[in-house]
């Protein structure tokens, strides 16, 4: 076979006649050489893949047993030498880490979960879910994989950025106290929003609850110590922890 491409090609005696030509095309005789179509069938792939990516963000779209997913796996085994594929090229490695294509398969679970605290985060303003959901458990498997423990490799820079992202807490949570804290925070966080200041005006729930954060940071009174994640998303909004000194009785005050 690839005597008659090269013969086709070389306008010599021995090239091939029009009518060779043409009988060979009504056997859909493949011209191009086998290597060539393999690379071009590789990067249709691979651009179908990063067209994905475009649209979700990740491909958890990609369903399981599809003609993507198995293409997927074989780019894994290729990476990792295993059977009888060839070898991936530095090329084609570089073009899938520009779009992070997971070479663990859990990594593509990982990600299914996240947007599920992504999506209970977006309704209910904080990520901590119930006690005793498949997603509760999950969040407290992250809080052990940061710190070398729990089930699964550690987590990557890349998930625990995307976890902070959402506001995670890092520490275990505290059950309704904690919902009650982000629930407080979120109000503070869409006042910032509103008026681009915590100027809040006292007497409020809200003054109340700032005043406990500047207590709580600074070691006073009978209230647990802030965590630091509780810190960094208070200095995000630019919280005073500073209390302001309280004004005589003809003014209201603000925290």
């Amino acid at each position: 076979m690839s005597r008659q491409r090269s013969k086709r090609r070389r306008k010599t005696q021995a090239a091939l006649t029009d009518e060779q030509i043409r009988l060979l095309d009504q056997v859909d005789f493949p011209w191009e050489p086998r290597k060539e179509r393999f690379e071009r069938g590789w990067i249709v792939k691979y651009q179908e893949l990063a067209r994905l990516y475009e649209k979700d963000g990740h491909p958890k779209a990609v369903k399981y047993q599809s003609s993507l997913s198995a293409w997927m796996n074989k780019q894994r085994r290729r990476r990792f030498g295993k059977g009888d594929h060839k070898l991936l090229t530095d090329k084609q490695i570089r073009l899938l880490d520009t779009i992070d294509f997971p070479w663990a398969p859990h990594e593509i679970g990982w990600h299914t979960k996240y947007q599920a605290l992504v999506d209970f985060y977006k309704e209910h303003g904080h990520v901590n879910v119930q006690n005793g959901s498949s997603l509760h458990n999950w969040a407290r498997n992250q809080r052990s994989k940061r710190v070398g423990k729990g089930f699964g490799a550690p987590l990557t820079r890349e998930q625990i950025r995307l976890l902070d992202g959402i506001g995670f807490t890092w520490a275990p949570t505290g059950g309704p106290h904690q919902i009650a804290w982000q629930k407080k925070y979120q109000e503070l966080a869409e006042f910032y929003k509103t008026y681009g200041n915590l100027k809040v005006k006292a007497p409020s729930s809200l003054y109340t609850w700032m005043r406990t954060q500047q207590y709580r940071r600074a070691g006073k009174g009978a209230c647990l110590p802030l965590t630091d994640e509780q810190i960094r998303p208070l200095d995000e909004i630019c919280f005073p922890w500073r209390a302001p000194r309280i004004r005589g009785s003809g003014g209201a005050n603000e925290a």
